[in-house]
């Protein structure tokens, strides 16, 4: 199970904020790219997600986040 949180607080009440549609209009690969963007409803931060692979991994994000503010 994929699991999204903030990559500040590592909250995961996250709310899909916006969808900004760009355009390169000299390169057909980067054409229409869509940047997702999340609302933290813990710290406010508007930014991408930062996606784990499993529980165990987030968890280990938030005790490596916690750790490093000590």
């Amino acid at each position: 199970m994929k699991i999204k949180a903030c990559s500040r607080c590592g909250s995961r009440k996250l709310t899909l904020m916006e969808m900004e549609r760009e355009s390169y209009p000299h390169s057909e690969l980067m054409n229409n790219i869509v940047a997702v963007k999340y609302l933290c409803g813990d710290c406010a931060l508007v930014d991408e997600a930062v996606v784990f692979n499993s529980e165990e991994e987030w968890r280990r994000f938030l005790e490596t986040r916690n750790q490093s503010r000590i």
